[in-house]
C-alpha cells in the first residue's frame, strides 16, 4: 500500500481534488477489507483520512452555498432598487439635438439615400426620443 502523489494542475479545482481523494480512499478501504490479514492501524488511518476529506468537502460546499446566497440577496436588493414602474423623464431638447446629430451622421454614412425617405427619419425620431 504505497502513497499516492498527485500534482494539482491549474485546471482542477480543490473540490474535484477532494472528490478524487475520497474515491481513492474508498477504493483502498475496499481493497484492504478484501484481504485476509487485517491491520487495525491501516484501517484507522484510512477511516480518519476519509473522514477528514469528507469534512473538508462539506465545508467547501457550504462556503460556496453561502457565497451564492449572499450574491443572490445582493442581486435581489439591486433589482428592487431599480424602479421600472416609473418612466424616466428625458429632456426633449437634448433628445432632438441627439436625433439631429444622429441623422446627420447617418446621412454622411449612408450617402443620403436612406434619410431622404420620410418614414426613416420618423423611425429614428421615435427610437431615440
Amino acid at each position: 500500500m504505497g502513497a499516492v502523489k498527485r500534482r494539482m494542475t491549474p485546471s482542477t479545482s480543490v473540490t474535484s481534488e477532494i472528490k478524487d481523494w475520497i474515491s481513492l480512499i474508498k477504493i483502498k478501504k475496499l481493497n484492504f477489507k478484501a484481504k485476509q490479514r487485517k491491520n487495525l492501524l491501516v484501517e484507522a488511518v484510512l477511516n480518519k483520512a476519509l473522514f477528514n476529506a469528507e469534512t473538508k468537502l462539506r465545508q467547501k460546499q457550504q462556503e460556496r452555498r453561502l457565497r451564492w446566497q449572499h450574491l443572490k440577496s445582493k442581486w435581489a436588493i439591486a433589482q428592487s432598487d431599480c424602479d421600472t414602474d416609473n418612466p424616466i423623464d428625458w429632456d426633449t431638447s437634448i433628445c432632438e439635438e441627439l436625433t439631429n446629430s444622429l441623422d446627420d451622421f447617418m446621412l454622411i454614412t449612408l450617402g443620403g439615400t436612406q434619410l431622404s425617405k420620410p418614414g426613416y427619419r420618423l423611425f429614428w425620431f421615435v427610437m431615440y426620443r
